[in-house]
């Protein structure tokens, strides 16, 4: 159990860095443009695909990074708050089992579109850059959250047999 929480800490600390790069260089850039456009008339080409890319990439990695807690995922209350302490950690258990499941699928469909659009050649129209690679932000992302639904499933099966009564990553 200590491992699953050292891995999944490192895997935030590591997650959050790499969100905080991103959104800081997306800000420089967005700046440079600024003040070649307004300021020097000289606007670049290169700069809003920089920053598109960068912002998938935020989006994409922010998916993986809102599902750290377990907790905030969305429940149906209704039903939910009305079921018994062990029906509660069986129905996580089973929630983040479907969750993974869906991922693994949607991951490998996105590998697949990745080499389909290889095959294409196409490339970017300022950057002169091969399209599909900043889309393999999709199957990073969901490869990403593949992994920390592993996690969170293994520390509710935890739960539910008794090993453990710690929900939280």
């Amino acid at each position: 159990m200590d491992f699953l929480k050292k891995l999944a800490n490192g895997y935030n600390k590591v997650e959050s860095v790499v969100i905080s790069v991103l959104l800081i260089m997306a800000t420089l850039c967005c700046c440079y443009e600024v003040l070649m456009r307004y300021v020097f008339l000289a606007p670049t080409k290169w700069t809003e695909e920089v920053i598109r890319y960068m912002v998938e990439w935020l989006v994409f990695l922010g998916i993986s990074s809102a599902s750290k807690d377990p907790r905030d995922l969305i429940k149906f209350d209704l039903f939910y708050n009305k079921m018994s302490d062990r029906a509660k950690k069986i129905m996580d258990l089973i929630i983040y089992g479907i969750i993974l499941v869906l991922v693994i699928v949607i991951l490998k469909s996105s590998v697949t579109w990745i080499f389909k659009i290889k095959k294409l050649n196409g490339v970017s129209t300022a950057l002169n850059f091969p399209n599909w690679i900043p889309r393999t932000i999709i199957p990073i992302s969901f490869c990403l959250l593949a992994i920390r639904f592993t996690i969170h499933f293994i520390r509710q099966l935890f739960v539910v047999i008794g090993k453990t009564d710690n929900t939280a990553t």
